[in-house]
């Protein structure tokens, strides 16, 4: 396809934006793929800011799930034609790679090219673990682009979860996570209720688990002016300068009320934690739809698997 032309609402660095575009031509390029385009989804924060936003921030990472199948085997199967499928066509587009280490969870891409500014990449993220994201996927279109860009999303709700897990693993001070939240904390939930059930479950999936879902968890963030200066202001617009504590604050009660847990909300998460028991009928039973997807769900498996391994703990 032709590379599309970025039509963002501002003025975002020149070079960002080739690079978002590099990276909205790849998607274009897999979800009219007989094969990948089926079978992959977008999260992360390119699903979030440039399909279900208005591009209030540039991102310039691909984050796919692999679904085409919850089972193991038929996954395992699949595998290694996903990942030879993908670098073929990397390679046809003009990228170059090298081979990528592989890990159970998945597989990282950095797929190098060359522009005026000098030598860049794509980081492509392929997670083989969560093939069953628990509120399913729907094809989006990327409204700021020409041509326009459709590829399979992850529902809004499900990628706020998942870059509370992301903001808790990281060992760094993610800057560009914390704005994301940030953003979040300011929007009226059409279902608070399903949105706590899904960052309980996801909160749950993470390397940090059992530690408490609370607002403590963005205190690091404090003294990282110069995080702000290197990682997110490069991906906002000129006039967005929010200021690192009002970030800090805001996402700390937004954490505080996701926090306040029901009864069963607290007994999954305790069930999780002290045996390994996994009762995803206790937060998802009003949304039998989700609850099945919860059921099946490979990484919430895969979680089971290694607290009971390593006798609960972390």
């Amino acid at each position: 396809m032709t590379t599309p032309i970025l039509q963002p609402p501002g003025d975002f660095a020149p070079q960002t934006v080739d690079k978002v575009e590099r990276l909205l031509g790849l998607l274009g390029e897999i979800n009219d793929h007989r094969y990948l385009g089926p079978r992959l989804v977008l999260h992360g924060g390119t699903a979030l800011n440039v399909f279900h936003l208005d591009i209030p921030r540039l991102s310039v990472d691909i984050d796919v799930l692999y679904v085409g199948a919850v089972s193991r085997d038929t996954m395992l199967a699949e595998r290694p034609e996903i990942c030879g499928e993908l670098e073929t066509l990397a390679y046809k587009l003009g990228y170059r790679h090298n081979a990528p280490p592989e890990e159970y969870a998945g597989v990282t891409y950095k797929f190098v090219y060359r522009t005026r500014w000098g030598e860049d990449m794509i980081k492509v993220d392929l997670n083989f673990l969560n093939r069953s994201p628990i509120l399913g996927h729907e094809m989006t279109p990327c409204r700021h682009c020409i041509p326009e860009v459709q590829f399979r999303v992850v529902p809004y709700a499900e990628l706020i979860a998942g870059k509370i897990k992301a903001l808790v693993e990281r060992r760094s001070a993610a800057t560009r996570d914390l704005y994301d939240l940030y953003r979040a904390s300011q929007v009226d939930f059409d279902d608070w209720a399903l949105l706590q059930s899904i960052v309980v479950h996801y909160w749950t999936l993470a390397d940090t688990f059992p530690r408490s879902l609370d607002g403590s968890m963005v205190e690091r963030f404090l003294g990282q002016e110069r995080g702000l200066e290197s990682d997110l202001f490069p991906v906002l617009l000129p006039a967005e300068r929010p200021k690192l504590g009002e970030m800090v604050e805001a996402v700390a009660l937004f954490l505080e009320r996701l926090g306040a847990l029901s009864p069963e909300q607290r007994k999954y998460m305790d069930l999780m934690a002290e045996s390994g028991e996994y009762r995803p009928e206790l937060v998802f039973s009003p949304w039998p739809e989700v609850l099945e997807r919860a059921k099946s769900s490979p990484a919430a498996a895969w979680k089971v698997h290694n607290l009971q391994k390593r006798g609960h703990r972390h």
